[in-house]
């Protein structure tokens, strides 16, 4: 997806929940015996929990801008922290559309990798059934992953090595592993970026025979999916 289209889905959802936040303003009470206004609870988890969710895909854990994330997450259904809450959710989206948010360094490195994905979209669409194809597709789309990969340890706080003490790169499966322990994603996700590492290397040693055309495709669209949601 072009970067373009990529911004204009995000805003759209972060539209959807600054909507999502006002329509809980009327949902404000005073409990019994309570001196402190307060939210519906089912409600205001709910919405808090899709705050998070979006501002994680957007922000890096190295970003100043992360203590939001943080400060969103423990927030409480009182209608003080939901005001707060609300307006860091305005205040970042006015951020993230003024082009503020995020590096253009990220941004350049993301549409290049997009611009990628689509070579190997092109690759496999031009393909023959029968033939043998759709290797070169894995191959690229695999290194699209891989670059993508080593290029998130470096965003981390502090920055995930990618190389071995004598300088030799980390294998791809390495790399999986650490950024799952480092709490960028979970099990699923690093089961599948595993299977997308073991097809790449498949193709690129010449077991053209341990994967097939369709496992490709998948591939293509679950790579395209990962840089869309970390990237």
């Amino acid at each position: 997806m072009p970067i373009k289209e990529l911004k204009q889905k995000y805003l759209k959802r972060f539209n959807e929940l600054i909507d999502a936040g006002e329509s809980l303003r009327s949902t404000e009470f005073i409990p019994e015996n309570g001196i402190e206004s307060l939210v519906d609870l089912e409600k205001f988890n709910t919405w808090k929990v899709r705050c998070v969710t979006l501002l994680e895909s957007l922000i890096p854990k190295s970003s100043e801008n992360y203590k939001h994330v943080e400060n969103l997450r423990k927030m409480r259904n009182t209608y003080k922290q939901f005001i707060y809450g609300i307006g860091t959710l305005k205040g970042i989206k006015d951020d993230y559309e003024g082009d503020f948010l995020d590096s253009w360094a990220n941004k350049i490195e993301t549409a290049i990798a997009y611009d990628y994905m689509r070579q190997a979209q092109k690759l496999i669409e031009g393909g023959s059934d029968g033939k043998f194809d759709h290797v070169p597709a894995a191959v690229l789309s695999g290194a699209v992953l891989e670059k993508s990969l080593r290029s998130l340890c470096e965003r981390q706080s502090p920055a995930i090595p990618t190389l071995k003490p004598n300088g030799e790169p980390f294998a791809m499966t390495n790399l999986i592993d650490t950024l799952k322990a480092a709490s960028l994603y979970n099990e699923t996700r690093a089961k599948e970026l595993r299977s997308y590492a073991d097809i790449r290397n498949h193709a690129a040693h010449g077991r053209v025979t341990e994967f097939d055309k369709e496992q490709v495709k998948r591939m293509i669209d679950g790579i395209t999916s990962f840089i869309a949601n970390y990237m």
